[in-house]
């Protein structure tokens, strides 16, 4: 298996000929990049499969990085949600407060007063189901406020832009943070309310900029600097949450 050299990182990929394929391409999922090249390609001169990976190098490094932030490695145990553990809500912790109380089913009743955030559930629960029932209504609590924010920076920076999507939705996507489609639905992943808000409003103004330009060319860029002046430092952000995050350690 051959290695693509960037910097002191050696990142191995591998070749996959295909029937199918018109140009050369690039998929990187966790732990594996793969490049794809239609039959008969030749491996070297100008327009070889090393050239072009040669020339992705820097590519291919952001997105192992990218995936690998995204995708925990399966082998790390969840944290368990118990009273008293830290749920991440806006880059700040807040400490998980669990109270038995006459309900249906788990929810989260309070948030913010003493840096706390309160879920009840019904009395009788044993550890194991009411670990389940408080992760549970934490999800559904965090996808509940990313959409909310995420439509409130939307309309924000639409409405800069001149540019409104034609909805704003969640993904659990594995390998991005946001998605804008041809049809100008723009997408976030809704854990980025965990993150600190200016990460989450760079995602989102990075998104709704697709509206206007849909590739990543030197236009885009100008697109989104001029929505968002400051966005290498918000890109930043993201980036170091990432790095942060990439051992898992979403919930609570």
């Amino acid at each position: 298996m051959p290695n693509l050299v960037v910097g002191s990182e050696r990142i191995p990929w591998s070749l996959r000929i295909s029937p199918r394929a018109k140009r050369l391409r690039i998929i990187v999922r966790p732990g594996a990049v793969e490049v794809v090249a239609p039959v008969g390609w030749p491996m070297n001169g100008p327009r070889g499969v090393l050239t072009f990976v040669e020339s992705k190098r820097e590519w291919v490094r952001e997105a192992v990085r990218r995936v690998g932030a995204l995708v925990p490695p399966t082998t790390t145990a969840p944290p368990r949600c118990d009273d008293g553990a830290t749920v991440v809500v806006r880059g700040e912790g807040l400490v998980l407060r669990i109270d038995a109380a006459a309900v249906r089913k788990a929810s989260v009743i309070g948030e913010g007063e003493g840096a706390r955030i309160a879920v009840a559930v019904p009395h009788g629960l044993d550890d194991t189901v009411r670990e389940a029932a408080v992760r549970t209504a934490l999800a559904a609590w965090l996808r509940r406020q990313a959409l909310d924010h995420a439509r409130a920076y939307a309309a924000d920076y639409g409405a800069r832009l001149g540019r409104l999507p034609s909805d704003v939705l969640l993904t659990n996507a594995r390998r991005r943070w946001g998605s804008c489609s041809a049809a100008g639905v723009v997408r976030v992943h809704w854990r980025l309310v965990q993150a600190p808000p200016p990460a989450f409003e760079y995602v989102v103004a990075h998104e709704i900029a697709h509206l206007a330009v849909r590739d990543h060319s030197a236009r885009f860029w100008g697109t989104v600097g001029a929505l968002m002046p400051e966005y290498p430092e918000r890109r930043a952000a993201l980036k170091a949450w990432e790095r942060a995050h990439a051992g898992g350690g979403w919930l609570p």
